[in-house]
Formats: C-alpha cells, structure tokens, sequence
C-alpha cells in the first residue's frame, strides 16, 4: 500500500496549501486523512497518534502511527527547505515532504536534486509547491 501517494493525491485533489495551515490544523488534517486511506485499503484502526520531532532538516516533522491487532502502519510528513532535498533518501518508511518553492529557485537543479524519490509540482492557493513522496 502507497500510503503517501494517496496522501498526496488527496492534497491534489482538495487543492489544499498545507503550508497554510495553523500547527493544530495541519495536525488534524494529516491524522483524518491517514485513517481515511486506511480504511479506503480496508484496514481498519485501533488507536492513531501523531508525534512532532525536531529536525535540522526540516521546519516541521511528524510522525503519524495508526495501529490495529495485527499491524501498525507508519507514515512521516514534514515540510522541507530546498537546501535539504539532497540529503533525502527513499527509505522503507512512508513519507510525504513538501516545499515551498519560491520564483527564485532553480527548478531544474531543484528536481535533480530530487531523482531518488518521486515528485510533484503543483501550484496551489497560488503556492508554488513540491510534494516529495
């Protein structure tokens, strides 16, 4: 299961600039949308939890952790500075970046800097925006 595809689908698809969104608001969004995609699967949850981190790579990093009897399904979300993107690597953990891109930054180093993980760009609320996932 692509848990952060769908996840960035869902961003997508309501048009919504996360960046935009209060600490609280960002937290109850990510957190209904990630037991949402797993009850689309038909996974069904027992207990979710949310956890913030510091990180020197990120403005702003969570943890998302749903759990059930049999299994429990992780997923880190977080928004990133361009200058962190080559320090990303694709691991097994689900993850979903996104990065405010401004008018000058160099968007063709930007995305190569970005060729071990998939990408998209999009202009939301116009923002600029690359989701990492």
């Amino acid at each position: 299961m692509d848990i952060s595809l769908a996840m960035k689908n869902q961003i997508l698809f309501d048009d919504i600039d996360l960046l935009q969104f209060t600490q609280n608001k960002l937290k109850q969004w990510l957190v209904s949308n990630f037991v949402n995609i797993l009850c689309d699967h038909k996974i069904y949850i027992e207990t979710v939890s949310i956890t913030p981190h510091e990180n020197i790579d990120s403005n702003l990093l969570y943890t998302l952790e749903a759990s059930n009897e049999n299994k429990t399904y992780l997923m880190e979300f977080g928004e990133l500075k361009s200058s962190d993107i080559p320090r990303l690597t694709k691991g097994k953990l689900e993850r979903l970046f996104i990065v405010n891109m401004n008018d000058d930054f160099d968007y063709v180093s930007l995305l190569k800097k970005a060729n071990a993980m998939r990408y998209n760009v999009s202009v939301i609320n116009n923002t600029q925006t690359l989701l990492l996932f």
